[in-house]
């Protein structure tokens, strides 16, 4: 069994259930003194977090092999026999990060209609994502979904980058290079796609606009310590008498909103920082009741922003103010902001 151990290609672990994760392992043609043999792509899922399992143990495996649910790919196209047919070689693993058991996959490989398929059960069945099949004849190297769209999609080909959404089909993305790529990432705080090339170095493109942020909101209904590091794609709520204490980097998109509920409060901490995601762009508080303490303005926000306080809200600013950086500041007659430095 030694013998047999596979490199892992991807791994994907769901944003909306953790416990839902996919791995896949690589697959293709191999070679040894006794000739060539085909050692299939595998798919994994588990739906426990890889726990409550025993390595070694098949009565309760870490992962349960789901590769038999996949498309079968002809290895001799002309002899279409079953005795012939393997599972086609994974190259990407895609997750929509609101629902656990949608899942996108990309294959290497001339067969054209083994491009991109699509599971909306966690890999229980499978369909074709190219049914019109738009995409060229070439293999496919990776995919990635875009947070706070409707289903878009970018693919990684040998002839550069493809994209879709719900309501279109596959198109040429961008002014990317028509040459082999090979891995794409997204950067959803600076909202672009970075592409990795064969021989053509990196590139970096905008994304296409999210349809769906950051009109969603991040809420924070408990004590919370941000000490690590944290990313939004939406708005920020802090409600139900709930304290947020920030002490590291907090990335936000452009133009969002931090809204404070009665009874809550913000504490932007020494160490602590809210900032655009991108080079402008604005961040707005909504301190409804609540209360902001933030530690040496020009250290705790980069970007423009504004402040509305209202209904009894309070905002206390300790250090140093940098004054240019305030785009407005309107305070109701119940409300205050003091600086205390």
């Amino acid at each position: 069994a030694e013998t047999w151990k596979r490199q892992i290609k991807e791994f994907e672990i769901s944003k909306k259930n953790p416990n839902y994760r996919y791995l896949a392992t690589h697959g293709g043609d191999y070679f040894n003194p006794f000739g060539t043999f085909q050692l299939n792509s595998k798919l994994f899922r588990t739906i426990n977090g890889g726990e409550n399992c025993s390595q070694g143990d098949y009565s309760t495996p870490c992962y349960e092999d789901i590769t038999n649910n996949l498309p079968d790919y002809q290895t001799d196209p002309n002899n279409p026999n079953p005795f012939f047919a393997t599972k086609p070689v994974i190259t990407g693993i895609a997750l929509d990060p609101e629902n656990h058991l949608r899942i996108w996959l990309s294959f290497t490989g001339y067969d054209q209609t083994l491009r991109v398929w699509t599971s909306k059960d966690g890999g229980d069945t499978w369909v074709n994502e190219d049914p019109n099949g738009i995409l060229s004849n070439f293999p496919a190297n990776n995919i990635v979904y875009q947070e706070g769209t409707d289903d878009r999609l970018y693919l990684a080909t040998d002839v550069g980058v493809f994209t879709k959404d719900a309501y279109t089909d596959w198109h040429e993305f961008g002014n990317m290079p028509n040459v082999r790529v090979t891995e794409l990432k997204i950067n959803q705080c600076s909202q672009t796609l970075r592409a990795a090339t064969y021989g053509r170095s990196l590139w970096e493109a905008d994304l296409y606009p999210s349809t769906n942020s950051p009109s969603n909101t991040y809420f924070i209904s408990s004590d919370t310590d941000w000490s690590n590091g944290f990313n939004l794609l939406s708005n920020l709520h802090i409600n139900n008498n709930s304290t947020l204490n920030i002490s590291s980097e907090v990335n936000i998109l452009p133009n969002s909103n931090i809204i404070l509920d009665s009874g809550s409060t913000l504490n932007i901490l020494d160490g602590g920082i809210i900032k655009s995601c991108k080079d402008c762009g604005n961040l707005n508080f909504e301190v409804n009741g609540g209360i902001l303490n933030i530690t040496d303005i020009e250290d705790s926000v980069l970007y423009k922003y504004s402040f509305n306080v209202i209904n009894g809200g309070i905002v206390n600013i300790y250090g140093d103010v940098c004054y240019d950086r305030i785009l407005d500041l309107i305070v109701d007659e119940n409300s205050s902001v003091l600086l205390n430095n």
